[in-house]
Formats: structure tokens, C-alpha cells, sequence
């Protein structure tokens, strides 16, 4: 069993006691490892309660993934993981090309509160010279589907850098690849802005945890606040 600081080598989150019901960002799918072997690397934005409970997330992720074809790309899904991986849900997993636009976004529903989690991909056409959405993939997560996590408040949004099987730095995209998160933002409240709202579109993101990097990875909050996934160290 790998230590908890090797699979998460790259965590940061920001914290809100009441709870967010919506979180939204935008990143650039990264180039492909320089070796391609047995290894699984997640990179995802998610939702967790600060008991670890469960965590909503849209996932990229690249590697052996069972029963879902080659290991070869970069692919997309949407999750929600019960604690200890009692129970999981998940969406397809649909392959997405290196320089593809991805907008995960995940909220509650305001008429019956079942969470919606989407990762919509964009991609450059070079004929119209414009961005065209090219795919998308979701997950819409019931009351029932939440069993006990129902009432649960998330009070954590995390940016997180996850790993399997790693032996060789070289099995991360090639040094200088990173993943940089804009247009970032945050609700307390989602569907209705009220009292007990809280709009945030600047992040204040800090490391969760103490962690013993493989391969000094790390991220690194730029002069406009956004944080950047670096896979090498400097």
C-alpha cells in the first residue's frame, strides 16, 4: 500500500465553514508522459466535507483504467467516491486530446439538492479560428445515490495531484508540462443569491497537508492568484 504522501503528492484547497454548492474552473489538458507504463495520474478539482467523507470531483486521468480501453490518452470522467471507497459513482470516461479546453464545473440542484457534476471540452478549430465545445461528460448524483452523505456540507474545494505505480519521473508529462486553473469560482449558495451566500472568485488556495513529493511536484499561486500543477520540480 502506497503512503498517503506518494498517491497525493500535490494538494491545495481553500476552506469555507458554510459549505460549497458550486465550484467551477478551467484548465488545458497537458501533454502526454514521456513513458507510458503501468502508471495511473489523476489530476482533478473536487469537493470534499472537512471529515473526508466523500468527494465530488471531475477527474483527468491518464493509465490503466479498467474496462475502459486503451492507456494510451488523456481521459475525462466525473466521480463521486463514498469514504474509504465504500461506494462509488461514476460517469463514462470520454479520451480528450493534449491542448483541449476542460471547464469542470459541480453544483447542487436547487429543486430537489441532487449534485450535477459536468466536464465540458473545448477544442481550437483551426478552419473557423474559433473555439467549438467537442464533448462533454456528466454525472448527476441523487438523494438516494448519497445515501448517509446526503446533509453533508463540503467545505473543502481541493486541486489535487493523484498517482499509482510510479517508479520514474519520466512517467509524468515532460519536465516544464503544467496544468494552470482560471476562471475559478466558488459558491455557498448555488441557484439564488442570498443572505447566506457567498460568492468567491478569487480563491484563497493553501497546501492541505504536508507532502513528501516523488518528483517535486508542486503548485505555485501566480501574481493573478491562479494556482499552476507543475509535474517536476525546479
Amino acid at each position: 500500500v502506497e503512503d498517503i504522501n506518494t498517491i497525493y503528492p500535490a494538494v491545495i484547497g481553500t476552506y469555507n465553514e458554510k459549505g460549497f454548492e458550486y465550484f467551477n474552473t478551467t484548465f488545458v489538458v497537458p501533454p502526454l508522459p514521456e513513458k507510458k507504463q503501468n502508471q495511473k495520474i489523476n489530476v482533478w478539482a473536487g469537493l470534499q466535507p472537512k471529515n473526508s467523507a466523500n468527494v465530488i470531483q471531475v477527474v483527468l486521468s491518464f493509465g490503466n483504467i479498467a474496462n475502459e480501453g486503451s492507456n494510451q490518452f488523456w481521459k475525462l470522467g466525473c466521480w463521486f467516491v463514498g469514504s474509504n471507497r465504500f461506494f462509488n459513482l461514476k460517469s463514462k470516461l470520454i479520451e480528450v486530446e493534449v491542448g483541449d479546453i476542460i471547464q469542470a464545473v459541480m453544483f447542487r440542484n436547487s429543486f430537489d439538492y441532487d449534485w450535477e457534476i459536468r466536464g465540458d471540452v473545448f477544442r481550437y478549430n483551426n478552419d473557423s479560428k474559433e473555439i467549438d465545445k467537442v464533448n462533454d461528460v456528466n454525472l448527476l448524483v441523487t438523494k438516494l445515490d448519497q445515501k448517509d452523505f446526503y446533509e453533508e456540507k463540503h467545505e473543502f474545494a481541493v486541486l489535487t495531484l493523484e498517482k499509482y505505480g510510479m517508479n520514474d519521473c519520466e512517467q509524468y508529462p515532460p519536465s516544464g508540462a503544467n496544468v494552470t486553473f482560471t476562471e475559478t469560482s466558488l459558491n455557498t449558495k448555488y441557484k439564488g443569491v442570498n443572505s447566506e451566500s457567498t460568492l468567491i472568485n478569487d480563491p484563497f488556495w493553501v497546501d492541505i497537508f504536508g507532502h513528501d513529493s516523488f518528483c517535486g511536484e508542486y503548485f505555485d499561486i501566480n501574481s493573478d492568484d491562479t494556482p499552476t500543477l507543475y509535474f517536476h520540480g525546479n
